[in-house]
């Protein structure tokens, strides 16, 4: 398993990516 740091990092990375699909389709992003 990988460390928590890096886990977090890709989760991270992942959320950044889903956030950016979400902004495109709903043109408004999230604050945070």
């Amino acid at each position: 398993m990988s460390s928590p740091c890096a886990l977090s990092v890709k989760f991270q990375t992942a959320f950044e990516l889903a956030f950016e699909q979400v902004d495109g389709r709903v043109g408004a992003r999230p604050a945070g």
